[in-house]
């Protein structure tokens, strides 16, 4: 199995413990630009640092690896972690640490999440209240429940087709998600498992607690 990856944004995280409880054994991880100061409050040792550091100073961290870029670039800090980790080749992507700050860099964070879907490499954006999951035209994934939450589904960038659910409340069958309209919203889990497949486009899944 190829080694997962870990990046730990810089934005507001909520309790330590929950965001470390989804770092493997054995993951390399990534802090994206200020995101160090959240692994520090993890109690986590950062394998590369990665940013244009303009959210915090560059840390002096002997012995850890840093990639630096200018201010004015193309990418967002954690979209830079998340080509890294594609590119090397790493098996599964989580992000940490990439909601709760600024709604624009959520948004981003998002986009990254597709992008690394689009490259064959599962990610997840997590926060200890919510998951978020990216499922692509021809997929199938199983969600096993998560007490306490809500599944959503949105249409990401154009319409979804062919949505099916087996073991949530509110079933869909050959249905189709168009953005603006959150027919998907707030779905509950009615069996340990639930299996979500679409067809075509880009699938949003959101986990949620109540």
């Amino acid at each position: 199995m190829k080694k997962a990856c870990v990046i730990i944004g810089a934005a507001p995280c909520g309790n330590p413990l929950e965001q470390r409880a989804y770092i493997e054994a054995g993951s390399f991880v990534i802090c994206a630009d200020g995101g160090y100061r959240n692994a520090q409050q993890m109690g986590v040792s950062p394998d590369l640092l990665i940013g244009d550091f303009d959210s915090a100073p560059l840390p002096d961290l002997p012995g850890v690896p840093v990639k630096t870029f200018p201010e004015e670039k193309d990418d967002t800090d954690t979209m830079l972690a998340v080509k890294y980790a594609v590119g090397k080749g790493f098996g599964r992507i989580t992000v940490l640490c990439g909601t709760g700050g600024r709604l624009d860099h959520t948004i981003a964070n998002l986009d990254a999440l597709v992008f690394a879907a689009k490259a064959g490499v599962p990610a997840l954006l997590a926060d200890g209240n919510n998951e978020v999951r990216v499922l692509l035209g021809g997929g199938s994934v199983i969600l096993p429940r998560r007490e306490g939450c809500k599944l959503s589904a949105f249409a990401y960038g154009g319409e979804v087709t062919g949505v099916n659910y087996i073991g949530l409340k509110y079933p869909l069958h050959d249905a189709t998600l168009v953005p603006g309209i959150p027919l998907g919203v707030s779905n509950e889990w009615v069996w340990e498992k639930a299996q979500v497949s679409i067809d075509s486009g880009v699938l949003l899944l959101v986990s949620s607690k109540m």
